[in-house]
């Protein structure tokens, strides 16, 4: 799952549903662009419960919300943080 909107995982142990909406705080995409390369403080929330996993976050304005069913809940989840295009930094798990 990317946040980006792509989807390059293995469809047969999951359906990946993307959502993304603005809110009241997006201004417009130049903005956003500028912003986002100057870098801000991110917050990403993942819940599981049973084969649903939630992952959301909000982007200066731009809220996303990614809902994985896994067609096997009895397995175990992994979640790895990537930055292909950004740096990661200051990571804090709770």
């Amino acid at each position: 799952i990317k946040l980006n909107g792509e989807s390059t995982g293995d469809e047969s142990v999951a359906e990946n549903h993307l959502h993304m909406k603005k809110t009241d705080s997006f201004t417009d995409w130049e903005d956003w662009k500028v912003k986002n390369k100057e870098g801000y403080e991110c917050t990403v929330q993942i819940v599981r419960k049973s084969d649903t996993i939630t992952v959301t976050t909000e982007n200066l304005g731009v809220l996303i919300e990614n809902t994985t069913k896994i067609f096997d809940s009895s397995k175990d989840v992994y979640v790895t943080l990537t930055g292909d295009e950004v740096a990661l930094t200051d990571i804090r798990i709770r």
